[in-house]
């Protein structure tokens, strides 16, 4: 089954490696003009090319989602390139596969500041744009998908913030959903 999203205009956070990319690639092969963002400008630059050769017109920006004075600037970027938003993929993450007894309190607060408070910075500055409102013509509403872990449900060993994060996650899924 084929679902276009022609006149679409997506971000995707992570969207330059692994799952991201794969999603950039599925949503920009169904018509929609996708902006991924990453930290990794590298990454970004050679998945363009990738996308590129397969006939996939994509486009990119910079974004650290650790930096939360990036990501209000990055999104309102994305949707005046794109001309709006309807699609905010929250695919971006981090892990550190380490015992919690040597954890640290600065790896807790990165792997949060990437899994939990960026997305949930990201999702506030996406909606802005897609609410309807008389200065914002394009706004009619859209899809944000959360990428979460079922580390976030069960735990896993060796990751415990990461799971943490994840059900943090669905939590605010859930909660921003009722919103």
């Amino acid at each position: 089954m084929e679902i276009s999203l022609e006149g679409k205009c997506a971000l995707v956070t992570g969207g330059a490696r692994g799952l991201g990319l794969a999603i950039t690639q599925a949503l920009a092969s169904s018509g929609a003009r996708v902006i991924m963002a990453s930290r990794n400008i590298q990454d970004l630059r050679l998945a363009v090319e990738n996308l590129t050769v397969q006939g996939l017109q994509v486009d990119w920006l910079p974004l650290d989602l650790e930096e939360p004075d990036q990501i209000a600037p990055a999104v309102n970027q994305a949707a005046e390139r794109l001309g709006g938003l309807d699609i905010l993929v929250n695919n971006a993450g981090t892990t550190l596969y380490k015992s919690s007894s040597d954890m640290t309190v600065a790896e807790w607060n990165q792997i949060f500041s990437v899994n939990a408070r960026g997305l949930f910075m990201t999702t506030c500055a996406a909606a802005r744009h897609m609410r309807p409102s008389e200065d914002n013509q394009h706004g009619h509403g859209g899809s944000i998908i959360n990428i979460a872990s079922t580390a976030g449900v069960k735990g896993a060993p060796r990751m415990a913030v990461y799971a943490a994060s994840k059900a943090a996650v669905i939590s605010l899924t859930k909660s921003l959903a009722l919103e």
